[in-house]
């Protein structure tokens, strides 16, 4: 759909890609260019040229952010397809074609997605992960139950946070509880040897 992204951007058709980095800063990609907006209100803070004139996507699910520092674009569309990076000063190469995933099909929909340290990519009903420095893709399985009008693939997926490791607050209390019993089990062992 038409929209106004901010002030400085104006009416564009769609952005191709939309993505936060890990600091909240947003970028988007837009046939051949690349901005750099104000997550606040959309307004274009700064804008850059890419190499590559032709990012398109009938969806804007194709931009993700990875935690090495770089943006990546799943070009559904050559040349090249394939994978691209593109910096967040707006400097973009192409990594490569995507290769080597089980039953990957170029006609069906991209959509590029990650968690920070480990990219996906949805083609149609299938998932895989995508290595960023090669392009190739592993097949992780197909999406199950979906609707018998589904035809080519999903329009977008969501980037998943990094999932923190801390013990859940709940379960503190038995964590120091079990110290404590380690502890003085180990100083009444210690007092009946001497």
């Amino acid at each position: 759909t038409d929209g106004t992204i901010g002030p400085e951007l104006g009416t564009l058709p769609s952005l191709f890609g939309l993505a936060l980095d890990g600091s909240g800063g947003m970028n988007g990609v837009y046939g051949g260019n690349w901005y750099t907006l104000d997550p606040a209100d959309g307004a274009t803070l700064a804008t850059a040229t890419l190499s590559y004139s032709s990012y398109y996507s009938a969806f804007g699910g194709n931009l993700t952010w990875s935690s090495d520092g770089d943006f990546y674009y799943a070009q559904p569309f050559g040349p090249p397809a394939g994978l691209n990076r593109i910096t967040s000063g707006g400097s973009d190469t192409h990594v490569g074609a995507f290769s080597g995933g089980a039953g990957f099909s170029g006609s069906d929909w991209l959509t590029l997605f990650s968690d920070e340290d480990t990219a996906y990519l949805l083609n149609a009903d299938r998932l895989y992960t995508v290595d960023l420095a090669t392009a190739a893709l592993t097949r992780l399985g197909t999406i199950t139950n979906l609707p018998t009008d589904f035809e080519s693939g999903f329009t977008g997926a969501a980037d998943m946070p990094t999932v923190s490791q801390a013990p859940a607050p709940a379960t503190l209390p038995l964590l120091v509880g079990g110290l404590a019993l380690v502890r003085w089990t180990r100083r009444r062992r210690r007092g009946a040897a001497a």
